[in-house]
């Protein structure tokens, strides 16, 4: 009896500890994010946060920060998308059409097709193919009205339709001539491949963005610049395209953009800036543009350090419930120390670390409208990323 339970015993252990291993062996295979659940533990770190869990801010790239770098505040200004361009739209009419008028038959097909109501529509044209060797004066009718009527020879086609024509649905005719004395003989056109095309011109060609200056910032004032980056995203009819900016209706920059991407940096009369809400307008005479990570940077008498100005709505504050607001850095990945204050409208966060990233909850000190970063560094470092947002 003894024997037999020490045997039992070893059993019950042995099964005891193999279900152990392949628990754990479970829980270390798990990805990340599931075994903090399962675990009850939470990452105190948000380098990379996927885009439906949070709602962004700001963002900005201070890059190196250092007590001996000269600083200013960048106002950040939303991005802008101007364009001019025309952009098709093909609808097939039919594969193959035969149309034919003799003295004993004839053959007249009507097509349908719905067009969409805009006001960007600029033109209009029916497109085929003749196939055969045709006789006779082809016809076209759209919505009763004749547009074409023409001896046509073989090959492709390419004909504007009136635009005052053309009514939500529409009926194309075709016909041909009657051969009239030759009685014996059949006019016929044989049609391949007929469709409709649409040119809408899409037009946005101006857009401006208002960011504010206060009244200290600009009593002190000495300097501004605007950055922005320029995208193009389709080819342009000419070289180059005209691109004009304006402070307050004043004009800043005029010149020539060609269709690459590239950063651009001009510098901006500081006695155009006013105190209070400043209007800054984009123009373009052609072609399609993106211009992103708009910022004027100021600098003034006594700048130590550099700030960084972010807008939080009602609506963000109204929002927030269990949320938070959350101060995200990206450092550089050297380990050294970097030893900054973050002043936040006044509230101080200390920040040492040698870790490639920082996060600190702000909830408490941001107010509705302008808030304000301020970075003081107590060491040299690099900053790559600096980004605002509720979690």
């Amino acid at each position: 009896m003894d024997k037999k339970g020490e045997y039992e015993g070893r059993a019950i252990g042995a099964l005891l500890f193999i279900i152990a291993f392949f628990v754990a062996l479970y829980v270390l295979l798990l990805p990340p994010a599931d075994r903090d659940i399962l675990l009850g533990e939470n990452s105190t770190t948000s380098s990379t946060l996927s885009s439906s869990s949070y709602k962004e801010l700001f963002t900005a790239t201070p890059g190196l920060i250092t007590p001996e770098k000269e600083f200013g505040t960048a106002h950040d200004i939303g991005s802008i998308n101007l364009f001019l361009k025309t952009e098709p739209k093909i609808l097939k009419l039919a594969n193959s059409l035969t149309i034919s008028n003799s003295l004993f038959s004839s053959s007249s097909p009507k097509l349908s097709f719905e067009m969409e109501s805009s006001t960007d529509l600029d033109k209009v044209t029916l497109f085929f193919s003749i196939v055969n060797e045709p006789t006779g004066i082809l016809s076209l009718k759209i919505n009763g009205k004749e547009f074409f009527s023409e001896t046509s020879l073989r090959g492709v086609k390419i004909i504007e339709v009136p635009i005052t024509y053309l009514e939500k649905n529409n009926k194309i005719e075709v016909s041909v001539s009657n051969p009239g004395v030759l009685f014996w003989k059949k006019n016929k056109y044989e049609l391949k491949e007929m469709g409709i095309k649409q040119e809408f011109e899409r037009i946005n060609t101006n857009e401006n963005r208002m960011f504010t200056i206060s009244k200290s910032e600009k009593q002190v004032l000495d300097e501004a610049t605007l950055t922005f980056y320029q995208f193009c995203n389709s080819p342009i009819p000419s070289d180059s395209a005209g691109l004009r900016i304006l402070m307050n209706d004043k004009e800043v920059f005029r010149g020539e953009i060609r269709c690459i991407s590239t950063k651009h940096t001009v510098g901006i009369d500081s006695n155009l800036i006013v105190t209070g809400t400043n209007n800054l307008v984009f123009s373009l005479d052609e072609g399609d543009f993106s211009f992103n990570e708009i910022s004027l940077n100021t600098k003034s008498e006594g700048d130590e350090f550099s700030t960084y100005i972010f807008q939080v709505s009602s609506t963000d504050l109204n929002e927030l419930n269990n949320k938070r607001i959350i101060l995200n850095l990206l450092l550089d990945s050297s380990n050294k120390n970097k030893n900054a204050v973050l002043r936040i409208n006044g509230g101080d966060i200390f920040m040492r670390t040698t870790a490639d990233s920082f996060e600190a909850d702000i909830t408490s000190l941001v107010e509705q409208g302008s808030n304000f970063i301020t970075i003081q560094p107590g060491s040299t470092f690099t900053i790559n990323g600096l980004k605002v947002f509720i979690k």
